[in-house]
């Protein structure tokens, strides 16, 4: 989920075609809730799939907890991804591979959205591992990850 970001690349795949994009009657905040939204429900459906596995193993009274985490976490990634790129726009390029694999604002999206959710959920195992209730631990990383996807 930290690495699936669709948003990145997501303004300079627009390219030479931007003022397509630009002419229409749709404000700029429409278009962006629309691209987060569609990264949002792609990694969605693998949340949906954890969460229920991490129910059959662990047990159920998780599941939504993690669920919840999970789809706040791709709404902060994807969040991040749409600012990377309207930084590090690329409009210039021949081949699609350019802005999706070779673009300044993918490398930064994965690299944030990995530290993104390594450095959170290292927090709390070493928070579950000091003997904190681990409800009281996936809490705690939802309300940490409200707080960050409003900054």
């Amino acid at each position: 989920i930290g690495t699936l970001c669709t948003t990145a690349p997501s303004i300079s795949l627009e390219g030479k075609r931007l003022w397509i994009l630009k002419a229409h009657p749709v404000s700029e905040m429409e278009v962006f809730l629309s691209k987060i939204l569609v990264n949002v429900f792609i990694s969605g459906i693998c949340s949906i799939l954890v969460s229920i596995a991490i129910g059959f193993a662990i047990g159920f009274e998780y599941s939504l907890f993690v669920l919840v985490l999970l789809i706040l976490i791709s709404f902060m990634i994807s969040m991040i991804g749409i600012i990377a790129n309207l930084y590090y726009p690329n409009f210039e390029w021949d081949n699609e591979q350019v802005p999706i694999k070779q673009g300044v604002s993918v490398l930064i999206g994965m690299g944030v959205g990995f530290f993104a959710v390594a450095i959170p959920f290292g927090l709390g195992a070493s928070l579950v591992l000091s003997g904190m209730k681990d409800l009281f631990v996936l809490i705690i990383l939802i309300v940490v990850y409200i707080i960050c996807s409003n900054l």
